[in-house]
């Protein structure tokens, strides 16, 4: 290949394409290509040949033919001839075919003619050195003639251009760099006045092919270009040629966002250039060019290339990366981002900024890395900023300030940043590498926002660098908090930009003046703000929680973000009030759209500033203002739900009122949890107009408002959040009590019954919570109310029998959550007789019909059925009936509770062979809450015949399944391995003696694999879902491992070694904690504590076992060594496991203990520590000495180690001689 030469491309998809429709077609060879490319060319020069005659005819030649043969091609083509074209038209169709023609030809003077005629022809521009910077978006105007030809006239002259590049030329480097800047810059024009067009009308031959085909011309020619050329003379050409080229490319990818995919062919459906799909369009487009070539800018050292220029050429680069990655997202308008959830990761995304990515090897199997495109990528935009910014800095010395410089890198930093939170909420993010301080320089960003937010000259970009900082609080939360001073804390006279502008909004507001740059600013500013709290860690920084390395909570620091948040809050209440009398004045109709963004982003700001905010201690000065702030926003929703009854109102504005401001009282991510403020509001008499609102409907009229439903759904919040609020007044109790009876005796409603029945569940779930936590007995009696017997249990239980399955499964989980008190009322109707046979079991019957397919057709009802059958176990028959106020109440006898039990375990057995998974894992869990409950009541043994099925199930296709079965086989297990169990009489001892030790073997597996897998020891190929699975399993094993181990009297019937690797993995699980997850470490932890010291001792008899030692060494390592805040939380179990086991050591078991430091290290003067600080016997001291002077450990063990155990030894020995000498004194004194 020659320096400077073009050389022919490939054919391209588009001739093979049209080969492919011609009806006479053959399979194209090598020869045939070229003359396709030879027709191509000879038609494009066709015009030139002809141009003295002045035919028309010959300018309709050029348009390339798409028909199916030739006949029909010679018909379109006469019929263009007889077409009057405009003169805009002919004009640029004969000059691109002269430009066609100057490729070929080496006269200097005709090449600036036909790129002097080419300018004039589209641009309405003679000068050549038009094209010798890259094109700017406010360069095209619609005064030039490009812009007075149609779409197709556009796309045709841009690709025939284009097409152009694919020829082979005897020009000279810099000839051909000329033409590459004209051919370049004219199509981008042309592709920008085509991608600014958001209508489905796209030009008739553009197709999803042709793009790709462009682009990949385009893509060729880049490689031809030697290097970026900052040594050589022609090296500034050879830049801009680059930079065009970029930029035409990012003008293709933009057009085929807009109208790729819309062709009648079905597969060009798929979106933007899905032939190539998103792997290899990065590949090509960002790996292999884009980012080469922005690297190459940020390594020149050439004097001459300045950060303005820099960024001037980087533009079309990182434009390819802004819409890769914006994907089928709107520009980023305050329309479009007012959530940080509107914004969904592109095609492109995961392959560009995912922290981890997936190879698929030949075998099948995944294997996970880091993704080496992520850092270059936020490296690359990085360096754009600041060019950007450095440029704005240079020109505000010499008040010469270009907004273009930093829009499009304002849009790619903030596409970058939402893609990156887009990720993380996907779990595609490795949440490890969140927040990463060596990505990117999150401190130096925040500078630079808020220097350019004070630039006067940049006022008008002011809402998207507030974006930009929304984005970044989004991408990196915890590095982002600790620059909040520069945007809430205010020093000296000088109020931040965010209050000031707030401020200056509302003031704004409230004079009317819709005009004013403060008023159009507000909505940005305050969804800023509203991201930038949620990033600040309040509970560590003034509330007093996390460790004290990280405890700020008093001292200045606290003082200040305690006086920049209630100032905050002074200023979105003001702003508040303002929205409020302007939706009741009637002052919002001239900017409606605006002013419903602002009362959103209001609501929200406030609602986090509730829900986030610590109100314990010195904060409690945050109480005050955050209940005036719910109070307010209470207000408005009850004005609002009071003047939609009015004629005239306007109704759109008030129910966005309504909607927006619901979300300050309840969560707006769904969450029923209401906040400390909310819950003083609800306790005040300041909030009975709005429970009095929300019970003020009946909820059932033919067709249900927009209000009605917001209402309705606030009071389903409040009934689950505060159901107090609603049964402190008799009255408020009964219109409630009315509103779920005509909501649920709607009989050709499905929609309104369903909603009906979940207010009702929304009740019971919330007054089962609160009964739970209440410490009032007072309080909680008065909850304990008879209307959910009496009046919901009714119209739940004819809920059963609904034809709608989603109304039949929340009633179905309704009765789950019902109290005890619920069921004494439900089985006996208050008699309290304890005459089994006497009992109303309907109820109870229903729901178990439906556990089965005899019972319910629809897999998820009767998974939810199996459920609460687990739920009403736990609280009829479980620990619950221990306490002493409902023991003579409740008439649950030992017969009831082995009649419910049988019920309970006939209809499960059916359940388990279900084939529906969701059965089967809900089937497990109701025979683990039954055998837990039955545990602590009676002796059941029918449940033996249980253990089998559910040993069957640890084999089941479902990991999910298997999970449930592990946990449960250990509560089942209570009831067959009894102390009487041995006793038995039968073959079935040997049997379930053997499944014993089977299920043993299988826990430690499970154990083994996970903790392998997860140090490296024995790496495997597993998917993420899989590997997840694997450590649910290995939870649940710890757990069973405890219980079954804890089956003392078993353990001289089977092989010791069975118990030795399943404490073993126990043991591993403690000492590899830092790589294990840590409810795995958790359920070790609680399995070994719960273990019987009759366990220990028994172990420690056996003479060749060393688990004792092993054990001591895992303690003493952990203990010694730094910790993980969730590992420090088990450090007093552990501890007590240390002194159980150092009590029943011997000899043997020290001098392994020592011996195996070098694998469990831990020092010498730790262990002597314990030893003193525990205090151990003089038996034990014993015993170590004889450890240590053994010849065993005498090449693992100092001297001087030696005599300070001897000392200890002596010392305690001494001291007993005296307290026993004393003793005997004070025995001879007393006989005296």
């Amino acid at each position: 290949m020659k320096s400077g030469v073009v050389e022919p491309s490939r054919p391209s998809r588009w001739d093979a394409l049209r080969r492919n429709n011609d009806a006479q077609s053959t399979v194209p060879t090598s020869s045939s290509r070229l003359s396709h490319s030879n027709d191509r060319r000879r038609r494009l020069n066709e015009p030139q040949k002809n141009q003295q005659d002045g035919s028309n005819s010959s300018a309709s030649c050029w348009r390339r033919c798409s028909s199916n043969n030739h006949q029909q091609a010679n018909n379109s083509s006469r019929l263009h001839s007889r077409t009057t074209r405009p003169a805009e038209e002919v004009n640029m169709r004969q000059a691109i075919a002269n430009i066609g023609a100057a490729i070929n030809n080496e006269n200097d003077n005709c090449n600036s003619e036909s790129v002097t005629e080419l300018n004039m022809a589209l641009f309405g521009i003679p000068d050549p050195i038009f094209h010798e910077s890259p094109l700017l978006s406010n360069e095209t105007n619609l005064n030039m003639p490009l812009s007075h030809v149609s779409d197709d006239m556009k796309w045709e002259a841009a690709y025939s251009l284009i097409q152009m590049l694919s020829q082979s030329t005897k020009n000279d480097k810099s000839r051909q760099n000329q033409f590459i800047l004209c051919i370049t810059r004219t199509a981008s024009a042309c592709l920008h006045l085509l991608s600014s067009r958001h209508d489905d009308l796209r030009p008739s031959l553009m197709s999803d092919l042709r793009l790709s085909e462009c682009v990949k011309i385009l893509l060729d020619v880049l490689q031809l270009q030697e290097h970026y050329a900052t040594t050589k003379s022609n090296g500034c050409s050879d830049l801009l040629c680059k930079s065009n080229i970029f930029l035409c490319i990012s003008k293709l990818v933009a057009v085929s966002y807009i109208h790729g995919g819309n062709g009648k062919n079905p597969r060009e459906g798929r979106g933007p250039l899905w032939s190539w799909g998103a792997e290899k369009a990065v590949t090509l487009i960002i790996k292999e060019n884009a980012l080469p070539f922005l690297e190459g800018l940020m390594c020149s050292t050439y004097e001459a290339q300045s950060c303005s220029i820099k960024l001037t050429h980087s533009h079309g680069a990182v434009e390819c990366i802004y819409l890769l990655l914006r994907g089928t997202n709107e520009d980023l308008t305050l329309e479009t981002m007012t959530q940080p959830r509107a914004f969904h990761a592109s095609k492109h995304a995961a392959a560009m900024l995912a922290a981890l990515v997936v190879d698929v090897m030949p075998d099948g199997k995944e294997n996970q890395r880091t993704n080496p495109l992520r850092l270059r990528i936020l490296r690359a935009v990085n360096a754009c900023w600041r060019w950007s910014c450095e440029s704005i800095y240079q020109n505000t010395k010499v008040q010469k300030i270009q907004a273009v410089d930093l829009e499009m890198t304002l849009r790619c930093m903030t596409v970058t940043f939402n893609t990156l939170h887009a990720l993380e909420r996907g779990k595609v993010q490795n949440k490890q590498i969140r927040d990463d301080s060596s990505e990117i320089n999150v401190s130096l960003i925040a500078r630079d926002i808020k220097t350019l937010l004070d630039i006067e000259e940049l006022k008008n970009l002011q809402p998207q660098i507030l974006r930009l900082m929304t984005s970044l609080c989004l991408a990196y939360p915890v590095s982002t908090a600790n620059q909040w001073h520069l945007f809430l804390d205010k020093t000296g006279s000088a109020q931040p930009f965010l209050l000031s502008t707030v401020e200056e909004g509302t003031l704004a507001l409230r004079c009317k003046d819709s005009d004013s740059k403060p008023w159009i600013l507000l909505p940005d500013a305050v969804q800023t703000v509203s991201s930038l709290i949620s990033s600040i860690p309040f509970t560590t920084w003034i509330g007093g929680d996390g460790r004290p390395s990280t405890r700020m909570s008093g001292g200045n620091f606290a003082s200040r973000v305690r006086n920049a948040i209630i100032i905050l809050m002074t200023s979105l209440m003001n702003l508040i009030t303002t929205v409020k009398d302007n939706i009741f004045e009637g002052r919002s109709r001239s900017y409606e759209s605006l002013f419903e963004l602002l009362m959103m982003q209001s609501a929200i700001a406030s609602g986090k500033l509730c829900t986030l905010l610590p109100f314990t201690d010195n904060n409690i000065v945050f109480v005050k203002p955050a209940v005036q702030l719910v109070q307010c926003a209470g207000d408005i929703f009850v004005l609002s739900a009071r003047a939609l009854e009015g004629e005239r109102a306007n109704r759109a504005l008030l129910t966005s009122s309504m909607a927006h401001f619901s979300h300050v009282i309840t969560t707006i991510e769904g969450d029923s949890s209401i906040s400390v403020p909310v819950k003083h509001w609800l306790t005040d008499a300041s909030s009975y107009d709005f429970i009095g609102i929300l019970l003020n409907d009946s909820y059932s009229a033919p067709t249900m408002s927009a209000a009605s439903k917001c209402k309705l759904e606030m009071l389903t919040s409040v009934a689950k959040a505060a159901p107090w609020s609603i049964t402190r007044e008799p009255f408020n109790l009964a219109s409630f009590r009315e509103i779920c009876a005509n909501l649920c005796n709607l009989q050709n409603d499905t929609t309104r019954r369903l909603l009906g029945v979940k207010l009702i569940e929304a009740f019971i779930l919330g007054r089962k919570a609160y009964v739970i936590e209440c410490t009032s007995e007072k309080s909680r009696h008065n909850m304990e109310l008879s209307v959910v017997p009496e009046s919901f249990c009714p119209l739940l239980h004819s809920a059963l029998s609904d034809n709608s399955s989603a109304v039949r499964t929340c009633a179905v989980t309704s009765f789950g959550s019902l109290l005890v008190t619920d069921w004494v009322v439900l089985l006996s109707h208050g008699s309290f007789s304890r005459n089994t046979s006497s009992l109303d079991w309907t109820h109870v019957d229903s729901i178990l019909r439906m556990c089965t397919l005899n019972g319910e057709k629809i897999g998820n009802v009767r998974s939810a059925a199996c459920k609460a059958v687990g739920d009403i176990c736990t609280v009829c028959v479980g620990s619950l009936l221990s306490e002493e106020r409902l023991e003579k109440a409740v008439p649950f006898s030992d017969d009831f509770v082995v009649a419910i039990s049988t019920k309970v375990c006939s209809e499960m057995e059916q359940a388990l062979k279900d084939e529906t998974v969701s059965v089967r894992s809900m089937a497990l869990f109701a025979i683990g809450n039954t055998s837990l409950a039955l545990k602590d009541r009676c002796a059941f043994l029918s449940m033996h015949r249980m253990l089998p099925l559910v040993y069957a199930c640890i084999d089941d296709k479902d990991d999910k399944v298997v999970g449930n079965a592990i946990r449960t086989i250990g509560h089942v297990s209570y009831f067959v391995y009894t102390p009487e169990f041995l006793s038995n009489e039968g073959g079935s001892v040997s049997d379930d003696l053997k499944l014993y030790c089977s299920l043993l073997s299988y826990l430690t597996t499970k154990i083994h694999d996970v903790v392998c897998d997860s140090t490296g020891e024995a790496s495997r190929e597993l998917t993420w879902k899989q590997r997840n699975s694997a450590k649910k399993h290995a939870w649940g094993a710890a757990t069973t491992i405890g219980i079954l181990l804890g089956h003392t009297h078993l353990l001289s019937h089977f092989d010791d070694s069975l118990v030795e690797s399943a404490l073993l993995q126990l043991f591993r699980c403690i000492q590899f904690h830092a790589f294990i997850n840590e409810k795995i470490f958790a359920a070790a932890v609680n399995a070994l504590s719960a273990l019987s010291g009759s366990l220990w001792q028994y172990l420690s008899t056996f003479k060749k076992c060393d688990i004792i030692a092993r054990g001591l060494a895992t303690f003493f390592n952990f203990l010694e060594s730094p910790q993980r805040k969730a590992a420090s939380l088990h450090q007093v179990k552990v501890k007590r496991l240390a002194n159980a086991l150092i009590l029943r050591a011997n000899r043997r078991d020290f001098c392994q203990l020592l011996l195996l430091r070098e694998s469990l290290p831990f020092s010498i003067d730790f262990f002597y520590q314990w030893m003193v600080s525990c205090d151990v016997p003089s038996a034990t001291l014993e015993e170590v000495v004889d450890a240590v002077t053994s010849q065993e450990v005498e090449l693992v063990i100092d001297v001087s180690d030696i005599q300070i155990f001897l000392s200890r030894t002596a010392q305690h020995n001494q001291l007993v001689q005296d307290e026993s000498m004393q003793s005997t004194i004070s025995d001879d004194e007393d006989e005296l």
